[in-house]
């Protein structure tokens, strides 16, 4: 702005302003925003790792489940061929008059038990290997249809 009045003078008097705002009291904002980011990305890396964690335990479940079964099935199926040689020679002996007919029946119950047990271990580790797969992410409906023995 120039000065202006009676008596002009070329060089005369100029007058420029700047005007300079320092924002003081958001200097403690910013700086909360900044802990704010790195609070809020560390407990996003601690979710990760948690949800690693879950992940990784309940593989390991599902494997040991599956195992456990496996095994126990394996064990009741030869249990149940011995039951079945038993039933069997306890038929001969029956029809030889050399038993009554109830201890056939109880032998033959003890057979069908058996037979339920190692069908609810099939199931159970078939449900296992099924949990398992499903937690990798590769549970597609013909791994589910063939891990399941072809039910629908």
């Amino acid at each position: 702005m120039y000065r202006s009045g009676a008596e002009w003078d070329p060089i005369g008097e100029w007058m420029a302003g700047v005007k300079l705002s320092l924002p003081i009291f958001q200097g403690g904002t910013r700086i909360n925003k900044i802990r704010e980011a790195r609070s809020l990305a560390f407990a996003s890396g601690q979710a990760v790792l948690s949800a690693e964690l879950e992940q990784k335990t309940n593989l390991q479940i599902a494997l040991d489940d599956f195992r456990s079964n496996q095994t126990r099935y394996n064990l009741l199926t030869q249990a149940e061929n011995e039951k079945i040689k038993s039933v069997t020679a306890q038929e001969e002996l029956y029809k030889a008059g050399r038993i009554p007919l109830r201890d056939l029946h109880i032998q033959e119950l003890e057979l069908l038990q058996l037979q339920v047990d190692k069908n609810k271990l099939l199931f159970s580790a078939r449900s296992a290997l099924l949990r398992y797969v499903f937690i990798t992410g590769t549970l597609s409906k013909e791994k589910a249809i063939k891990i399941t023995g072809g039910l629908q």
